[in-house]
């Protein structure tokens, strides 16, 4: 139900992501860093309480955030 912290950072040949809906929390730079990334979906029940400002830090090619 969740996404740990770091959990793909650094993951250069990430493209997008789509997490599932089952998903309520996901931690701090879990996505930092994955230069490739173009695409993401969170769904609504993510609280985004608990999604820190670098979760996408670093992903230069992020142009679309599904919510």
């Amino acid at each position: 139900t969740s996404i740990g912290e770091s959990s793909f950072e650094g993951c250069t040949s990430l493209l997008s992501v789509s997490i599932p809906d089952s998903v309520e929390s996901i931690g701090q730079s879990a996505f930092e860093g994955c230069t490739s990334l173009g695409y993401a979906y969170l769904p609504n029940n993510v609280k985004y309480t608990v999604i820190e400002s670098s979760l996408f830090r670093g992903c230069k090619w992020l142009t679309e955030i599904d919510a």
